[in-house]
């Protein structure tokens, strides 16, 4: 089966640290456009109020630099592209009520004739919930909250009438009209690698995205392993789950050229360049391919990438790494 790789478009910027430092929607749109022409499955745009940038491992105040905010930003691009999936990475149930989500998710996928994919979690960015008002729950809550949440948005897609009482929604003679495009309803991936989440994958979801960047490829292979166990203990078909992860891409024409654009990043979250590229795609197209295939053998089915070297690397990639995932 055929890898699918997507372009995480950097609505938060560089992850390398800039003096007087701007954010530029024509640039994402140059990006989204180029992931749209030259191939690639899907775009991606991270879901945060302040910039996270550095902000887990720590790597220095960046909370004042711009970001724009996720769904506004897809729903922009979404116009603008005709043939990518459209995603977030990864939006926070904590952020907006299941019913209103439900219903912007409805209209996206309308508006992008059936392109939308809902990937979400618990939240993490504790920071950021606080400075902007949002209640903040231990983790227990969230997960808690983030279950009730996804069958309340399965309902209000597939449902005419809902009514649902539960410990964090109640609904009272919802209608969600119009549908969404897609049947039964949009994809749901949920985001996070704990065994709640795991088991909330194997109940409800129809993907998994998991954010690693520590011996990636063994612990992407014991999860997957976990994950699979989990949809075997109810009867559910793991084969038919997407499972992905993300990463940084700097594809250039020889590993050494790579290296040196990789160093300012690697430096901006206190890792040799080497850690770095451990984690990330960094190389020569060969390299890269190589490596794409470690992943896909450990059960990967999705990538998404960051360009560390922008439009250059995007173009590379579609041309020598792409037909050979």
């Amino acid at each position: 089966m055929k890898l699918k790789v997507g372009v995480w478009i950097p609505n938060f910027g560089s992850w390398t640290p800039m003096e007087d430092y701007s954010l530029d929607f024509d640039l994402l749109k140059e990006l989204a456009q180029a992931a749209d022409s030259y191939g690639f499955d899907c775009i991606w745009v991270s879901d945060h109020l302040i910039n996270p940038a550095g902000a887990k491992p720590s790597g220095g105040p960046v909370e004042d630099r711009p970001i724009f905010e996720a769904w506004t930003t897809l729903s922009a691009l979404s116009t603008l592209t005709t043939r990518v999936r459209l995603g977030n990475l990864v939006l926070c149930n904590s952020f907006r009520y299941p019913s209103l989500l439900a219903k912007m998710a409805a209209t996206l996928d309308l508006i992008s004739n059936g392109r939308f994919i809902l990937n979400i979690g618990a939240g993490w960015f504790r920071k950021e919930a606080m400075a902007y008002g949002i209640p903040w729950a231990k983790y227990s809550e969230r997960f808690a909250s983030l279950e009730e949440a996804i069958k309340v948005i399965k309902k209000l897609w597939q449902e005419r009438e809902v009514n649902f009482k539960g410990e964090y929604f109640d609904l009272e003679n919802a209608i969600l009209e119009p549908k969404p495009a897609q049947k039964p309803h949009p994809p749901i991936w949920i985001g996070g690698k704990s065994d709640n989440i795991l088991r909330l994958v194997a109940k409800e979801g129809n993907g998994w995205d998991i954010d690693i960047h520590e011996n990636v490829l063994a612990s992407l292979k014991e999860r997957v392993t976990s994950l699979r166990n989990y949809c075997l203990s109810i009867g559910k078909n793991s084969e038919e789950l997407e499972i992905s992860t993300h990463a940084m891409a700097i594809p250039m024409r020889n590993r050494e050229e790579a290296m040196k654009l990789a160093l300012p990043h690697a430096r901006t979250i206190n890792k040799s360049v080497k850690e770095f590229a451990d984690s990330h795609f960094i190389g020569s197209p060969k390299d890269i391919i190589e490596k794409l295939w470690k992943y896909k053998d450990v059960g990967l089915t999705n990538l998404c990438l960051i360009f560390g070297n922008g439009l250059e690397g995007i173009e590379l990639f579609a041309d020598e790494v792409i037909p050979e995932t």
